[in-house]
């Protein structure tokens, strides 16, 4: 195993590229990153572990390593930082889990699953087959797979997501504006109490279903408001009230 330890005060940022395996970010009190990476021996000593400033950059280059690594090396990242950290992660298919609390974080992968714990700022998740799993985002969020699940439990802001067969849901939707498309993906989004919906939802072949009340008139009270887009070709829309 590989450890490497930084001093990284202030606005800490994580910048890593991994092709496979797994990538764990944990947020701790504090002014250090610490990075232990586990894989072959050759893979640990050609890897980039570098700090500039406050960021800390963790790179693993395939054809550099093409020489005397024959497949695509498995790889075992674990990431202390402090809280609030920036992230930003891409990977082939390594699967990325980021507990804590986190700043803006940008995750791309092809097929590794993301699930992130509490993110304070925006969030882009790019994904093929992978699911995506998110607690908590105060910022912007901005979601898109091909066939994986896109499941949030809350969010504070304005919302796009795009799947192609890949199921979507929101359990707690406050405020803003929500953009969510999908072919053959049933989606489902959770309004929170006390926040004012306009929706625009269609399904051509899938049903569409309410448990608030939808009409042609301008939504009413002082709450929050929601303007929920959703489209899709065969998936269902399912529209409920967030516990």
């Amino acid at each position: 195993m590989r450890v490497e330890t930084f001093h990284t005060p202030g606005d800490a940022a994580l910048r890593i590229r991994v092709p496979s395996g797994r990538v764990d970010i944990e947020t701790v009190e504090g002014e250090e990153t610490r990075v232990e990476l586990s894989s072959d021996p050759a893979v640990e000593d050609a890897a980039t572990i570098r700090a500039r400033g406050s960021e800390v950059t963790v790179e693993i280059d395939e054809k550099r390593m093409f020489g005397f690594i024959r497949t695509s090396p498995d790889v075992k990242i674990h990431i202390t930082c402090p809280v609030r950290a920036e992230v930003d992660v891409k990977s082939v298919s390594a699967d990325v889990e980021v507990s804590g609390v986190v700043g803006p974080t940008e995750i791309k992968s092809v097929s590794g699953d993301v699930e992130v714990e509490r993110v304070e700022g925006e969030l882009a998740v790019k994904s093929v087959s992978g699911d995506v799993t998110v607690a908590t985002v105060t910022g912007r969020t901005t979601l898109q797979t091909v066939s994986g699940d896109v499941h949030v439990d809350e969010t504070g802001d304005s919302i796009t997501a795009q799947t192609v067969s890949g199921d979507q849901s929101f359990d707690s939707v406050v405020k803003g504006t929500v953009t969510l498309k999908s072919v053959s993906g049933d989606m489902q989004v959770g309004i929170v109490p006390g926040s004012s919906l306009w929706i625009d939802a269609k399904s051509v072949s899938g049903d569409t279903t309410s448990d608030l009340p939808i009409g042609d008139a301008p939504p009413e009270g002082d709450g929050p408001l929601i303007e929920l887009r959703a489209t899709a070709m065969s998936g269902d829309i399912q529209i409920t009230r967030a516990h």
